[in-house]
């Protein structure tokens, strides 16, 4: 850490304890630095000049606008840590934002599809939800064990002194020389021509080899159970009031991982443990092993994928986007499933090795595809959808589009854009995103005529209503139940309804 840390003010002059989240922003250094100061952000070099600030010349830095995130600065090698803060939603709204994306929001969607008998291939998951505190007492007793079970901290240093093993044969190439039990069945391929030398010996022959390993199953079972608390722990540390707790379970767990080096030579499981073997059945370790992985597996995973939660900080605004989209999502299943439709198709849950896997792949391609058995209309919720009109140089492409068609091919569509704004500091809508939402109504359209019926943006603050097809949703995890009544409302007559042609519509 730097001796005499830097001092952050904005361009008026007012201290500040950090930059403020997509603001102009000074870096104010120590008086006693001089002009051979090196300074840098991230990294990356920042130029330095000299400006009186409160009557003292000062070295003084202009910092860029920076996102929400932890950062690095570097002075003269030393190094200060500083984060910005979000403008736009409070700690408390974004560990909400993280609990809806690790346990609420997925397994709603999960237990939702599963009602629409469209999940197969996995286990059936129960309709409870984990709560932080029990999600952390789960933890807690498969890391440290409780009074009836041994825990992976003592688990794992134990498994070193006597993990199963088994022989693996293999063949290797070896000279012929070398060679101690060619198989005969082999050695038609050391006959070829390309392996013959001079006199026509034989150079390398197909050698079989016998070693132990302990790339075994019950092993590769372990890891990947060992894999699965490891998540579970990450899913739990952006979460500021468990931090403390799980931050010391982390530390001991990656200590009994550093006593089982055995673990590095043994790969995670390609698919979902379907067995038990006689070694978990008969081998002390092996039977307290499975009884702890049973125990902890009661509760079904039920897991996002989503690279950008690794760091949610600093991705604040993508997360926000999918919590956004996720909400839209159980909006529709809610909605459809209360008017009678059919889930035809999904690609939204999967089976994973240890649960279920929930994402959202925006490729443009519907994701989920709802249909009325008896009016026959055709729901389609489809992530980044790429509109263009023929002949056209543009494109128009919506975070999330719903189209509802009917039997006949009218067709309605639903737009929703979440929208985490960075540059603006005021509690409404900006009014570039306003005017994409005009732009999408009047650009998108079929055989002539304009489809869209609502498009609406969705941003934390408060609801506005621009026109009767034109809205902007407020959006705040806290608040999460008034969004879904909103978009549920908006939803509900399109799909109530057979669609009517819109001869008003026509160009």
């Amino acid at each position: 850490m730097c001796d005499t840390p830097p001092l952050f003010y904005t361009e008026q002059g007012d201290l500040l304890d950090a930059p403020l989240e997509w603001s102009p922003c000074l870096l104010v250094l120590a008086t006693a630095l001089d002009d051979t100061t090196v300074v840098t952000l991230q990294g990356k070099r920042l130029e330095l000049q000299k400006r009186r600030i409160q009557g003292t010349w000062r070295l003084v830095a202009s910092l860029p606008r920076l996102g929400v995130g932890g950062y690095h600065l570097g002075l003269n090698g030393q190094i200060y840590v500083f984060t910005v803060q979000s403008s736009k939603l409070n700690p408390n709204e974004i560990e909400q934002l993280l609990i809806d994306l690790h346990y609420h929001l997925p397994a709603s969607i999960a237990l939702s599809l599963q009602r629409a008998n469209v999940l197969v291939g996995g286990k059936v998951i129960e309709a409870t939800q984990l709560t932080i505190t029990s999600e952390i007492n789960r933890l807690r007793n498969a890391i440290k064990g409780t009074s009836a079970y041994r825990g992976l901290c003592d688990l794992l240093p134990a498994l070193q002194h006597a993990p199963h093993q088994h022989i693996c044969t293999e063949n290797q190439w070896q000279t012929a020389q070398s060679a101690r039990r060619p198989h005969p069945a082999q050695l038609i391929y050391a006959l070829q021509a390309h392996n013959l030398d001079a006199q026509q010996s034989i150079k390398r022959v197909l050698d079989q080899r016998s070693e132990l390993t302990v790339d075994v199953y019950e092993n590769q079972l372990v890891k990947t159970y060992l894999h699965q608390v490891r998540q579970a722990l990450c899913r739990l540390r952006g979460i500021a009031r468990c931090r403390v707790e799980v931050d010391a379970l982390w530390q001991a767990l990656l200590y009994a991982e550093h006593q089982a080096p055995f673990l590095q030579s043994v790969r995670l499981l390609t698919h979902l443990p379907q067995r038990e073997t006689t070694v978990f059945q008969h081998v002390p370790l092996y039977q307290a092993v499975m009884l702890n992985y049973k125990l902890f597996q009661e509760n079904i995973s039920i897991n996002l994928y989503n690279k950008s939660l690794e760091l949610p900080l600093e991705n604040l605004p993508v997360l926000y986007q999918l919590w956004g989209t996720l909400q839209i999502l159980q909006a529709l299943l809610t909605v459809g499933e209360s008017e009678g439709y059919q889930v035809i198709k999904q690609a939204l849950c999967v089976p994973d090795k240890l649960g279920w896997l929930v994402n959202i792949l925006p490729n443009g391609k519907p994701a989920l595809v709802l249909q009325h058995p008896i009016h026959h209309t055709t729901v389609s919720f489809i992530p980044e959808r790429t509109y263009q009109q023929l002949g056209a140089g543009f494109q128009q492409r919506p975070d999330i589009a719903i189209e509802i068609e009917n039997s006949v091919g009218e067709l309605q569509v639903y737009l929703f854009d979440p929208k985490y704004k960075l540059d603006s500091h005021q509690d409404k809508p900006q009014k570039v995103d306003i005017d994409k939402m005009h732009a999408y109504r009047d650009a998108i359209r079929q055989r002539g005529k304009h489809v869209v019926r609502y498009a609406a943006i969705l941003y934390p603050a408060t609801t506005q209503q621009f026109t009767a097809e034109i809205a902007a949703f407020m959006a705040i995890p806290s608040q999460a139940e008034a969004l879904q009544t909103q978009v549920q409302t908006c939803l509900r007559q399109a799909l109530k309804i057979p669609l009517i042609a819109d001869n008003n519509h026509n160009v």
